[in-house]
């Protein structure tokens, strides 16, 4: 049994030794996100106040902040996005809890930060080069499918939707209006429903009061509502387009009450109208209005136009919630999905004549259920157009086009929700003693900036850990404790190596050579699962070298 302690010891130094990580910071600051409103956040972009421009003027962080991170209490780092006045992140917020994180400058310079915009904002694209249907859309980020709304939104011609467990890209006709309800007035004190019309995306909604006869006409509107076909519910308008004047408080017809009047129009003959926006995406198959009127004409007519769109060719996958690669891909022939395999697509139609609409809305991208994204590229016919990937300090509401420079995009900030508060803390050097300690006083100008070890330079996990079905009991210990998440990959495979090895040492009796080899599967298995490093395939050689070794000397 001695022999075998000793060997489980040393495989376990081995692994030690050549997989653990050793970290460096010049400066941190401790971060706190707390949650008080009882609700859970798979993953919410945060942000907090931070003068970056006088910390980068002051030598505190490098001139683009590509040195800085937001990393757990381990070192694991996390997306991060630095901008002028500002540093936001995103992170899982449970409920009620508190997540504490460090902001650290003097890390190794990174290519790029993530595209960050805060919980309810968004990035604005202009409108330019239209895609038709030769295009490529290609982002990374994360992609909460638990929830509904839009990852790249061009209203009336293109989306790509984050919905019930899907990730869906939709091409659509042009937007066109639709007659859905005609009918002589007056409406009689009760709701009058249109027939149905084919189901479709309603952008807006148009009521018109036409009067062709000469006389005066009281004519009023209390509400106006859609269907929408998804949930089974009558929905209102959410705010006003356009009024021809004749109008007196057209909100009035979305408050969801027929007691109050929402508009009236009085006296001459003519068409008056007042158009209405709708909530996003909402696919509806009616509409129907509540209304009064008083001296009318048989004459007098009431009409409802919904402004609508349909699809016109669509590709769709399941994807569970998390960090993937979307492509989106049109070649004038198929219309295509890639999700992380970029080489073969998960689901392929044929555009049959289908092509982006060219209208003049602009691109809006991210949402809550996209918190932040890697990259964002558009391609048109083979030329890369724009590309955001910020690698330097975001200053104002500007995010760079690093391909020309010719659609920079404009950033609407979100605000952290309510109930979620983020404190920071205050920075401190990495050379800076404890309370009630004392350190040396160094000459920092001609010392070098602290680094990583060559061993494992950066604190992150491969796409393999990141699937992994342990990961989430993996990142609860790393985000509570001082490990980063590879060191607890580590210690758990370590556990599981001297577990194995003790395991088959008490079963096989002296057999040592047998116990170096089950050893050394176990090491070989956490280095196909990334877990340890390839340099741990040096340890398996030590392991059966050091088990036929002591077969062979009884006396060891």
């Amino acid at each position: 049994m001695t022999r075998l302690v000793r060997v489980s010891l040393l495989v376990l130094a081995g692994i030690m030794l050549v997989a653990m990580p050793v970290l460096g910071y010049l400066y941190r600051a401790p971060v706190s996100v707390s949650e008080n409103a009882s609700t859970d956040y798979d993953m919410l972009a945060v942000l907090w106040t931070q003068n970056n421009d006088w910390l980068a003027t002051n030598g505190f962080m490098s001139s683009t902040a590509n040195d800085t991170r937001v990393q757990t209490l381990g070192g694991s780092d996390k997306p991060w996005l630095v901008c002028d006045n500002k540093t936001l992140t995103s992170v899982p917020v449970p409920a009620d809890s508190q997540t504490n994180l460090y902001f650290v400058t003097g890390e190794s310079a990174a290519s790029s930060m993530d595209i960050i915009v805060g919980y309810d904002g968004y990035v604005t694209m202009p409108d330019t080069d239209e895609p038709g249907d030769n295009f490529t859309i290609q982002l990374s980020g994360y992609f909460d499918t638990d929830g509904s709304d839009s990852a790249i939104d061009k209203v009336g011609a293109f989306r790509i939707s984050v919905d019930s467990g899907n990730v869906t890209s939709t091409i659509y006709d042009a937007e066109a209006w639709y007659t859905a309800l005609a009918v002589a007035y007056r409406a009689g004190d009760a709701w009058v429903e249109s027939a149905a019309y084919p189901s479709c995306i309603v952008n807006q909604v148009k009521v018109t009061f036409a009067h062709p006869v000469v006389g005066a006409y009281n004519n009023y509107l209390h509400e106006i509502q859609v269907w929408d076909s998804v949930n089974s519910i009558w929905v209102s308008p959410t705010s006003v387009v356009s009024n021809d004047g004749a109008w007196a408080n057209p909100l009035n017809a979305t408050d969801n009450n027929t007691t109050t009047l929402a508009s009236k129009e009085t006296s001459s003959t003519g068409n008056y109208a007042v158009t209405y926006d709708l909530p996003p995406q909402l696919i509806s198959t009616k509409v129907k209005f509540y209304g009064t009127g008083s001296g009318y004409s048989t004459d007098t007519r009431m009409t409802i136009e919904v402004y609508y769109t349909n699809e016109s060719a669509s590709v769709t996958s399941s994807v569970t919630p998390g960090d993937h690669v979307v492509k989106v891909l049109a070649d004038g022939t198929d219309f295509e999905l890639y999700i992380d395999d970029m080489v073969t697509p998960v689901d392929t139609t044929v555009l049959g004549g289908a092509s982006v609409p060219s209208n003049a809305n602009d691109w809006v991208l991210m949402s809550n259920t996209v918190p932040y994204l890697d990259y964002f590229m558009y391609s048109v016919g083979g030329t890369l157009i724009t590309w955001y990937q910020p690698n330097d300090i975001i200053s104002g509401t500007t995010l760079p086009d690093r391909q020309g420079g010719d659609d920079d995009g404009a950033i609407t900030w979100g605000a952290n929700p309510a109930g979620v508060g983020v404190t920071l803390g205050s920075m401190s050097s990495s050379g800076q003693p404890g309370v009630g300690a004392t350190g040396d006083t160094s000459t920092g100008d001609i010392l070098p900036m602290v680094g990583g070890t060559d061993w494992r330079p950066d604190a992150g996990v491969s796409v393999a850990l990141q699937a992994n079905p342990l990961r989430p009991i993996v990142t609860a210990i790393s985000d509570n404790t001082t490990l980063s998440e590879y060191q607890v990959w580590v210690w758990l495979g370590s556990i599981f190596v001297v577990f194995i090895t003790v395991l088959v040492g008490a079963n096989v009796r002296g057999h040592h050579l047998i116990t170096g080899i089950a050893a050394s599967v176990a090491i070989i298995l956490m280095v196909v699962w990334d877990v340890f490093p390839m340099l741990s395939l040096l340890v398996v050689v030590l392991a059966i070298l050091g088990g036929l070794i002591s077969e062979r000397s009884p006396s060891l």
